[in-house]
């Protein structure tokens, strides 16, 4: 099980991060912080863990709200799985400074329409999706063809 935090400065812009490892497949694309849920720990703890150690944001676990399941169904790829995504009532300063853990190379405020110029083509819709959950103050679940079901 994973975990991934939509974090919003208050312009409303999110907070994405490009790996430092990459493929040839995925050479540009940022992503959401947040990362495995370590066995026994809870799923907020484990996002505000990540999110930590990953752009030095000090997060309340408290603050976090469950907005969306990613569902992925088993294949020869790889198991099933579901990511939480998470979206944090408290608005980041806009002036905030991320500084990426040495796992990312570069850390950026994206507005919605940098999303897809930022994030692969299957995960900039999720993120738009789960942006607009949080202004419907909503849950939704993205699932794996691509649909989104409210």
């Amino acid at each position: 099980m994973a975990v991934r935090g939509l974090l919003v400065n208050e312009a409303g812009a999110v907070l994405v991060l490009r790996p430092r490892m990459r493929t040839a497949d995925d050479d540009r694309w940022y992503r959401l912080p947040g990362g495995l849920v370590a066995e026994g720990e809870l799923l907020h703890d484990s996002l505000v863990r990540h999110i930590r150690e990953q752009t030095g944001l000090p997060l309340n676990p408290k603050a976090a709200r469950i907005r969306a399941a990613d569902w992925t169904p088993a294949s020869p790829h790889g198991p099933a799985g579901t990511t939480h995504l998470y979206s944090f009532t408290a608005a980041v300063p806009a002036a905030f400074t991320v500084v990426p853990s040495d796992a990312f190379d570069h850390a950026t405020w994206a507005t919605v329409t940098d999303l897809d110029r930022l994030c692969a083509p299957s995960q900039a819709p999720q993120v738009k999706a789960a942006l607009k959950a949080v202004r419907d103050n909503t849950f939704i679940e993205l699932r794996a063809d691509g649909r989104i079901s409210p």
